[in-house]
C-alpha cells in the first residue's frame, strides 16, 4: 500500500469511486474495507517495531515466537487513530515514556516485558 501513499498522500483512496475500490480490492484478493484500512495505514507497520524497540522489546523475536499476536498488534497499529501522535512522540524521543497515553497496544506491550 506504500505505493498508494507515495502518489496520493495519507488518504490514498479519498474520492476514489467505490466501484474502482472494489475492483482494486478484487485484484489484490482483499475485501474492499481491508483495502481502505490498509491504504490509510501506510507507514504504520514501521511505527510498531520502532515503538517496541523504544520500550525495550525485540519485535523480531516476538514476531517469530508469537506470529498471531504480532499480526493482531500490527492490525491494531494499522487502524490506530493516534498515528500522528505516535509519529510526533517518536520524533521527540518521548514515545517510550508516554506510550500508555495514546497507544492501543500499550497493555500488550507491557504484558510482553
Amino acid at each position: 500500500m506504500r505505493f498508494l501513499n507515495k502518489f496520493f498522500g495519507d488518504n490514498a483512496l479519498a474520492g476514489v469511486d467505490g466501484e474502482l475500490v472494489d475492483e482494486m480490492a478484487r485484484d489484490l484478493l482483499m475485501a474492499p474495507a481491508d483495502l481502505v484500512v490498509a491504504a490509510h495505514a501506510a507507514g504504520a507497520p514501521e511505527l510498531m517495531p520502532e515503538m517496541m524497540r523504544e520500550i525495550g522489546l525485540d519485535p523480531e523475536a516476538i514476531q517469530a515466537a508469537m506470529p498471531g499476536l504480532y499480526r493482531d498488534m500490527a492490525a491494531t497499529c494499522a487502524t490506530c487513530p493516534s498515528r500522528d501522535r505516535c509519529e510526533a512522540e517518536m520524533e521527540m524521543g518521548t514515545a517510550g515514556k508516554r506510550v500508555d497515553e495514546f497507544c492501543p497496544n500499550a497493555w500488550t506491550f507491557e504484558g510482553l516485558k
